[in-house]
């Protein structure tokens, strides 16, 4: 994961944006040039701020799977490009071409994948192996059976303080008249 910070300079208005400088930048008379600096880029980063304001961003980076090659990476884009254009001009042209170009892709990368994995399958020895390829190939990942602790002692008293819990938030909840046993 990574995060990215960025303005959106597109949506500023540069009308709004001038006349919020010139309104709020102060006379400076009576100071040093450095300190004139520093009061015009506070000012500055003010305004600015106001009026493009910081927008934080998310994004997932992924290490490029072996079978990703140049030829995949060009398609996508082209692909990422033509559908723009589709959504831009609203034309069926463009739709067509898009279509085309993402059914390509989709080609591309299945036939990369098919020749990546049956390379790795044909050079396997022992079921052992092809288990531990098929297992990544259907993103089947070990889970772990008991939580992690120091001793086997304390994942006993772990164990016995969240039913003992569980047993009195039970209990709490049930009326009185629960009890009776007839």
């Amino acid at each position: 994961m990574k995060t990215i910070t960025y303005k959106k300079w597109k949506d500023v208005n540069v009308d709004q944006l001038k006349s919020d400088l010139v309104s709020k930048l102060p006379r400076c008379e009576g100071l040093t040039v450095c300190e004139t600096l520093h009061v015009y880029n506070k000012c500055v980063e003010t305004v600015v701020n106001d009026n493009a304001p910081e927008r934080t961003c998310t994004i997932t980076v992924h290490d490029n799977e072996d079978w990703y090659s140049d030829e995949i990476r060009h398609a996508k884009r082209k692909c990422c490009h033509l559908e723009k254009q589709m959504k831009r001009t609203g034309l069926t042209i463009d739709r067509q071409i898009h279509s085309a170009q993402r059914n390509y892709v989709n080609e591309i990368v299945e036939i990369a994948k098919r020749e990546h994995f049956g390379n790795i399958l044909n050079n396997l020895q022992g079921q052992k192996e092809v288990f531990n390829v098929a297992n990544k190939l259907l993103f089947r990942k070990k889970c772990k059976a008991l939580p992690s602790t120091p001793s086997g002692s304390a994942l006993c008293t772990v164990f016995s303080d969240y039913f003992m819990d569980k047993i009195l938030q039970i209990r709490l909840t049930l009326t009185p008249q629960a009890y009776i046993v007839k």
